[in-house]
Formats: structure tokens, C-alpha cells, sequence
């Protein structure tokens, strides 16, 4: 209920969260409310947060990628679409909340100011 109560005190990181989101609102005229909708009435949802999801965490291998951006000479600032375990760059944007993510959901940003690399979709060149 951190989103009804637009914050709170007891995490900045929450906080900080949950203030992004009513910004957001805000300037687009949204009011927003959540609500817990048990499991028995939400099926699929329930299902899909309790499923056990072993899909490993991949990354390109680092000296590999290494060598790839030398070639290509591109010095990326951020990686979109990763994770605190696959990371690749000090700055990268994960798809559910993490502590040292700089952002959540890669297609909320504007990428325009962004040099980035694209964790899912890097071209492999042959090894250097």
C-alpha cells in the first residue's frame, strides 16, 4: 500500500520509488489506488508469482564483449534489459525492482541521451 500512502518513511529507496510514480501520475492528470486482489480471484497472476522459474541469468563473456566494443569503438554509458546478476556496466536498467538498478522497464526511458547496450539483442562478432 506504499503507492495509496504516496511513500513512506521507513526506506528512501521505496520512497524514492513510489515518488517517481506519483510524479508520473501527476503530470499526466492520473490518480492512482492498488489494491490486493486475493488469488483465488486472480488466477493467472497468482499462478505466475508463485511458478518456479529457473531460467538462468546469461551474460556474453566479458572479454568477448570486451573486444567487441573496441572493434566497434563504442563505449556504452548504461545496459538496458539486465540484471543485478548479469549486468555487464556500473549503470543498468532492470525489468522489476532492484537496489543498484538506475531505472525499471527499459521502455519507460527516453532513450534519445542514452549510449547503451542492449543485453538480449548484441550482435557477437568473431573472436578477436
Amino acid at each position: 500500500m506504499l503507492v495509496n500512502h504516496m511513500g513512506t518513511s521507513h526506506s528512501d529507496s521505496c520512497h524514492s520509488v513510489a515518488k517517481e510514480i506519483w510524479e508520473w501520475c501527476i503530470d499526466r492528470k492520473i490518480w492512482l489506488s492498488a489494491a490486493h486482489i486475493p488469488g483465488k480471484q486472480n488466477l493467472i497472476a497468482d499462478f505466475e508469482s508463485r511458478r518456479n522459474q529457473r531460467a538462468p541469468e546469461w551474460r556474453l563473456d566479458r572479454a568477448s564483449l570486451i573486444c567487441a566494443l573496441q572493434r566497434l569503438d563504442f563505449k556504452p554509458d548504461v545496459d538496458l534489459f539486465a540484471s543485478r546478476i548479469n549486468h555487464q556496466f556500473p549503470h543498468y536498467v532492470s525489468y522489476r525492482p532492484e537496489p543498484e538498478a538506475i531505472a525499471i522497464d527499459a521502455f519507460s526511458l527516453n532513450w534519445s541521451n542514452l549510449i547503451f547496450m542492449l543485453s538480449l539483442h548484441l550482435v557477437l562478432f568473431q573472436q578477436c
